[in-house]
């Protein structure tokens, strides 16, 4: 990862920073707005667009292929990078550099906080981040990219029905500044029962209410698997950390 918002650092310095930073974020001393005023520029980059037609074009000239109308996906996702264009320069590019690695490096110690011991961590409070953003699509085209296992999506994307599909727009302090993740209609309602502190155990008992309770008794173990393994991703993708009072 680069830093952007070090000239030159020493190593001294890098060491200062980051253990400076680190406390500032948990004693929310760090605003999230750049307060020096400076907006950070994002070029337009419609590469998704481009592995988009580059795929069609393949799959039509192809005699051993039916062509297919592929319209419906050209004009999804040319609205999801516009979507994800306004985001990053209406909203993201006011975030401050110096917020975001702070947040990154305060990140890695959430799982040791809240999953080394399940009896203390479960009554741990966490709390949605509020800087993330969701797009609404009718494909997912999170995870296309120019790799093989982006270019398997991407064939998957073309070949499946539309539906309602959410994709989380996360803030980074790198050069491409956010990062993509897929989430679902259960990734949203716990998220929304966390933008209040709220206790995995607390979480649990307000989700279970949603859930077929026969069902539940049956299979306790998975249900709290599901959950808390939804609640582990939220805070990888960082969207989700610990309350600090």
């Amino acid at each position: 990862m680069g830093f952007p918002f070090f000239d030159n650092p020493t190593e001294k310095e890098l060491i200062q920073r980051y253990s400076l930073l680190k406390e500032n974020f948990i004693h929310h001393k760090l605003s999230i707005v750049n307060e020096n005023c400076v907006v950070r520029t994002f070029e337009t980059n419609n590469y998704r667009m481009g592995l988009v037609n580059t795929a069609i074009d393949a799959i039509i000239t192809s005699p051993r292929t039916i062509n297919e109308n592929y319209k419906d996906h050209l004009i999804d996702v040319e609205k999801f990078e516009n979507n994800i264009n306004y985001v990053l320069n209406n909203k993201f590019s006011k975030y401050s550099n110096e917020y975001l690695y702070a947040r990154n490096i305060t990140y890695s110690e959430y799982f040791k906080i809240i999953f080394e011991d399940k009896l203390s961590g479960y009554n741990i409070n966490i709390i949605t981040d509020s800087i993330y953003e969701i797009i609404e699509s009718r494909y997912d085209w999170s995870e296309i990219d120019f790799g093989p296992i982006g270019q398997m999506w991407l064939t998957e994307q073309l070949g499946s029905a539309p539906s309602k599909t959410y994709t989380a727009i996360i803030p980074e302090c790198d050069l491409m500044g956010y990062s993509l993740t897929n989430v679902d209609e259960l990734d949203l309602n716990i998220l929304e029962i966390c933008k209040k502190p709220s206790t995995i155990n607390e979480v649990l008992k307000e989700i279970a209410n949603s859930f077929d309770q026969t069902d539940l008794e049956e299979s306790q173990d998975e249900f709290e698997e599901l959950i808390t393994g939804r609640i582990k991703r939220a805070i990888t993708k960082k969207m989700m950390k610990v309350f600090q009072n």
